[in-house]
């Protein structure tokens, strides 16, 4: 049934969505892709040929989870434990019985969280958040090592790390973000922005953030979070996104625009170095529940348990034939090959 699905999935975006199709990869996903769906089973979808297969135990009712950088190791929740599994073979461990809590919203950003080195995992609960640090790099040797850190700044919607590490940003309600910074084994709260919608890491210690009131920034966490203005409020912008060409993207409105309503923009640019805005579109796109796909190309959301791929520069849109979707995360994306 799910070779059929597959099949079916790649006549109807090829049909559908040119810009999806392409012999090396009928998908043209950035990276595999895992969907949770009602049900709390965990699907990946594979690139090309790879299929699609359930990669958590059957045995459980997932909740949430989250993947590794390297694609492999995947995290996820259950109503009474937090447990490790590792994609290629099945291998689990659990590294929390009865304390890991469950997350207060899914589908809008990242509720467990590993960092790019994988050995600390940071998770949503209903009190907050929790960080589990010193995850050794074989968890199964190293489980009596962990170390857990309850936050209490809010209850936290999602988490994200900075490329390596040293910080770890947190979003609760009214877009409000804390900022703590990782130091060993102990995490330290180093700063807040009271408002931003999404949030992209310029660098291993800057953030690229875009307040509700309008405008766009940059912060340097090492420099005693020193802010740069980037544009001024004359726009209201959101969901900053840095590629690996060091373009920052985001969406962009003018204040009292009467063509894009509210909650709805355009794709812009900056690259670095440059002081000019780039127009990477002129198609206005509703900014509800977005998220970037890895690589920067297209946007994913879930809506009314809708998967929906979407391409900022056209406007396309693509509802993948996934039922019940609650949740999602990417694998690894493929290395571009030499030329």
């Amino acid at each position: 049934m799910r070779r059929l699905l597959l099949t079916i999935l790649i006549v109807c975006v090829g049909l559908a969505w040119p810009a999806l199709a392409q012999e090396e990869d009928a998908l043209n996903l950035p990276a595999a892709l895992f969907v949770l769906t009602n049900e709390g089973r965990v699907d990946r979808y594979g690139l090309g040929s790879e299929g699609i297969r359930a990669v958590t135990p059957q045995s459980a009712f997932v909740l949430d989870f989250g993947v590794a950088d390297n694609g492999d190791w995947l995290a996820y929740r259950t109503e009474t434990t937090l447990a490790l599994r590792r994609v290629s073979n099945g291998e689990g461990v659990v590294l929390d019985e009865g304390g890991a809590s469950v997350p207060s919203i899914r589908g809008q950003g990242d509720t467990i969280a590993w960092s790019p080195s994988g050995d600390a995992l940071a998770v949503t609960t209903l009190e907050g958040g929790r960080v589990y640090l010193n995850i050794s790099s074989n968890p199964f040797a190293g489980i009596s090592n962990v170390v857990v850190i309850d936050l209490a700044e809010g209850v936290f919607y999602q988490f994200s790390w900075s490329p390596d590490g040293r910080y770890l940003a947190g979003e609760v309600a009214d877009n409000v973000w804390w900022i703590y910074r990782h130091e060993g084994t102990s995490l330290r709260l180093t700063s807040a922005l009271t408002s931003s919608v999404g949030l992209a890491w310029a660098s291993n210690f800057e953030i690229a953030f875009a307040p509700l009131e309008g405008g766009l920034f940059l912060m340097n966490l090492d420099s005693a979070n020193a802010q740069t203005l980037l544009l001024d409020d004359t726009w209201n912008y959101a969901l900053p996104y840095l590629t690996e060409g060091n373009l920052l993207k985001f969406f962009g409105r003018q204040k009292g625009d009467e063509i894009i309503t509210e909650g709805f923009g355009r794709l812009l640019g900056l690259q670095s170095g440059i002081q000019a805005v780039q127009n990477l579109s002129e198609v206005a796109v509703q900014l509800e529940h977005l998220q970037w796909a890895p690589g920067g190309s297209l946007m994913i959301a879930v809506r009314q348990g809708n998967l929906i791929l979407l391409d900022p520069v056209t406007g396309s849109t693509f509802t993948l034939p996934v039922q019940n979707a609650v949740a999602y995360d990417w694998g690894v994306l493929p290395a571009v090959p030499a030329s």
